[in-house]
Formats: structure tokens, sequence, C-alpha cells
């Protein structure tokens, strides 16, 4: 899919909830505490 699509058909907050993956990953991001930081090194981290 291009992000062309992916903009087109995720430009909601209710498509972007509705996704199946994005719904695992948000029940992930939800059992963690506030002020969460990964610990995955790398770029992503922003060190």
């Amino acid at each position: 899919m291009s992000e062309t699509e992916l903009a087109r058909n995720y430009a909601s907050i209710d498509a972007l909830r509705a996704h199946p993956r994005l719904a695992k990953f948000r029940a992930w991001v939800a059992k963690r505490p506030p002020g969460f930081l990964s610990k995955t090194p790398g770029p992503r981290r922003g060190r």
C-alpha cells in the first residue's frame, strides 16, 4: 500500500482505531505506565 493510499484510508481517528494491527499496539501501549520509555536501542529512541 502506498503512502497516498494509507493517507486516504486512514485519515480519521476512527479508521486508525479500526485497524487490527494498530488495535494490538494500542492494547500494548495501554498497559504501560505514564512516562514509560522503551529500552529498545536504535535511532528511534532519540538519544
